[in-house]
């Protein structure tokens, strides 16, 4: 049976403009081409999970325009379950403006939109579908962020956290106990003033974030090198595959869901890594296309290319 996950997230289109470089202030310059794609987060995290075979239920809010209706339409395409979609007539759908130079070079504007709306009775109404596990992301409002965690305690649902984007100010004390924390590096640093740049300070990095958050796990996904691991009393560096690689947003929130709905299947935090590091590889491979979300088939040939005993 697959495991069915609530996301609660943010959900947006993106304007992806290409260019050589950015124009200076007052300079207009040709570009390469521009493009309309599902975007964000929530997004990302909610595609990953439907490709890789979980059950994906997607708690957001959309507004009542055009680009509300591309997004639903995409996500039924790709399996994910949307009758917790909110739309508000009133509203316009969350959107990125993103601009990417030829070095790879990314800038981005979001506007929240209708993203914002989402209400606690929203969420509420989301845990109906009875989930596995529940699957959130700092780009919540914190209140609403706390509720969720509230909801999934006491219903004794896990509760896996993608916490990005954020800083020290963050009241991570409000949330209810969490399953696995997860974070990059370079948040790891933003969040408690600690670069986790060797084993060292790997350790007080997420010895500042148990501090700060109540969690089974702690995990650290560090690009080039794999994802650091953290129960409270032990730790270890789970390598990632391949460490030329380059790393894009989408393969952080590819890494992030997937190594979710592994755990949830085998109950294994390495294997759950080492899985997760495949599926962000695959992502960034996949960068130049307009949807690098890969689905599982793509991610089985990478693993058995390597490490054939990975659960997947």
């Amino acid at each position: 049976m697959k495991s069915r996950i609530l996301v609660i997230s943010a959900a947006e289109m993106e304007l992806l403009m290409l260019c050589d470089r950015i124009p200076s202030a007052g300079e207009t310059i040709r570009g390469k081409g521009y493009e309309y794609i599902p975007g964000g987060k929530g997004t990302n995290a909610a595609v990953t999970l439907s490709r890789l075979g979980g059950d994906c239920v997607f708690c957001s809010c959309l507004g009542d325009d055009e680009n509300g209706a591309k997004l639903r339409r995409y996500y039924n395409e790709c399996g994910v379950d949307t009758r917790f979609l909110a739309t508000d007539r009133n509203a316009k759908t969350g959107f990125t403006a993103a601009i990417c130079e030829k070095n790879d070079n990314l800038r981005a504007l979001t506007f929240r939109g209708a993203s914002d709306l989402l209400t606690r009775e929203h969420i509420e109404e989301a845990f109906t579908c009875y989930p596995d596990a529940v699957y959130v992301q700092t780009v919540l409002e914190s209140r609403l962020l706390a509720k969720a965690t509230r909801f999934a305690v006491q219903q004794k649902i896990p509760v896996f956290i993608d916490a990005s984007g954020i800083g020290k100010e963050y009241p991570f004390e409000e949330l209810e106990s969490i399953e696995i924390f997860q974070t990059s590096a370079q948040d790891a640093y933003r969040i408690t003033g600690i670069m986790p740049t060797d084993m060292e300070n790997c350790m007080k990095s997420a010895m500042a974030l148990e501090s700060r958050v109540k969690a089974k796990f702690y995990v650290i996904r560090i690009p080039g090198r794999g994802a650091f691991i953290y129960d409270g009393r032990y730790y270890q560096m789970q390598p990632t595959y391949d460490v030329d690689r380059a790393d894009t947003a989408e393969a952080a929130d590819a890494f992030n869901a997937s190594l979710a709905l592994n755990y949830l299947t085998t109950h294994d935090i390495k294997n759950a890594c080492s899985f997760a590091s495949a599926v962000g590889e695959v992502t960034t491979d996949m960068h130049e296309s307009l949807d690098p979300i890969p689905e599982l088939r793509k991610v089985r040939e990478y693993i058995l290319s390597f490490k054939p005993s990975i659960k997947m």
